[in-house]
């Protein structure tokens, strides 16, 4: 078995029965790195195709933006999921709906705000 598979199974194995470990934003952020590691170990393309797990991933992310309005965390679950500014525009249109005024406000300010907010192109 690939080392990446590996990891991204051990890590997912250990989430599954530790999570009761974890504050609600450490699962969060740790749901995030074992997606991450999950797109690395399958290969996921980083062409501008929308696969299911990214919309999984694209919901949970708005979510965050909105009701924990920790605009680091979101950032660092993007950059965790590989997804930069080309996959949301590609994630929204894909979704047919406008952002979230709270999404807006956070992609406005990672675009202007400091280098911890910066997301891949």
């Amino acid at each position: 078995m690939h080392n990446k598979v590996k990891e991204a199974l051990g890590s997912a194995s250990y989430l599954t029965y530790h999570w009761s470990q974890y504050t609600f934003e450490q699962l969060e952020k740790e749901m995030a790195r074992v997606c991450g590691l999950c797109n690395k170990a399958l290969g996921v393309s980083k062409d501008d195709s929308i696969t299911d797990f990214e919309r999984g991933q694209w919901s949970v992310i708005q979510n965050i933006i909105g009701y924990v309005k920790y605009y680091g965390l979101a950032a660092e679950l993007f950059r965790e999921a590989g997804i930069g500014y080309k996959k949301i525009k590609a994630l929204q249109k894909d979704c047919g709906c406008s952002y979230k005024e709270e999404v807006y406000d956070f992609l406005k300010e990672s675009r202007n705000g400091g280098a911890y907010l910066k997301l891949e192109d």
